[in-house]
């Protein structure tokens, strides 16, 4: 009887210590997969910038390509503004960086004319070069150009912007193809390359005065 009893004893305690143990293995499995779930939240998280901090490039132009921008400091025309507006877009060019590139060539005088030592000579809004109108022209579809005309003038800046971004897009993208584009609109494509090659840098005196307008632009919005 004693035997039986220590006999139902012992197996009472091995059943006690399966308990114990599948107990702990459950809690174990059980923690390290709450672990888990709080470690894929904070992943997701980070994602969407909440547990961690973002780098934010902040000059409001995912809200400026929505929608035409009203800038005080701009003497040009609602019509030709929106030419402008309508011609980028087209185009993928940034908005403001043209009208940057315009404040820097002209000041926004449509009749500014500019005689370069070489004998070439720079005409209107965008001070198109004499060397380059017959060629644009054709381009553009436009047999009689006048590049006293603002619009004239645009489509032969845009469509030479157009050129400098064939011409380097193999070598460049982003945020670098539109500087050395507008490089290239300075100091032509020859010029640009020269100037790299020497500075190491997509970093003129130009480019650094274009950056310049366009912050000046981009504080006189009208919200």
């Amino acid at each position: 009887m004693i035997i039986v009893m220590i006999y139902l004893m012992e197996e009472w305690m091995k059943g006690i210590k399966v308990v114990i143990i599948a107990f702990y293995a459950g809690y174990i499995v059980l923690y390290h997969h709450d672990i888990w779930l709080g470690y894929k939240d904070y992943l997701t998280r980070v994602n969407r910038g909440v547990g961690n901090k973002q780098i934010v490039h902040v000059d409001n132009t995912d809200e400026i390509n929505h929608r035409q921008p009203n800038i005080s400091s701009v003497p040009l025309s609602a019509d030709i503004l929106k030419f402008i507006w309508e011609k980028t877009n087209e185009k993928g060019v940034d908005y403001l960086s043209f009208l940057a590139l315009i404040k820097t060539e002209s000041n926004f005088n449509p009749e500014l004319i500019y005689y370069n030592d070489n004998g070439t000579i720079d005409y209107g809004l965008v001070q198109i070069n004499s060397a380059n109108i017959k060629r644009l022209s054709k381009k553009i579809g436009i047999k009689k150009v006048d590049v006293f005309n603002p619009y004239h003038n645009i489509m032969l800046g845009l469509e030479e912007l157009m050129e400098s971004r064939e011409y380097w897009k193999r070598e460049y993208a982003g945020d670098n193809l539109d500087l050395v584009m507008y490089m290239s609109y300075n100091m032509g494509n020859y010029g640009s390359r020269k100037f790299i090659k020497k500075h190491g840098l997509i970093d003129s005196q130009y480019i650094r005065k274009l950056k310049k307008n366009r912050e000046t632009l981009l504080k006189n919005l009208i919200k």
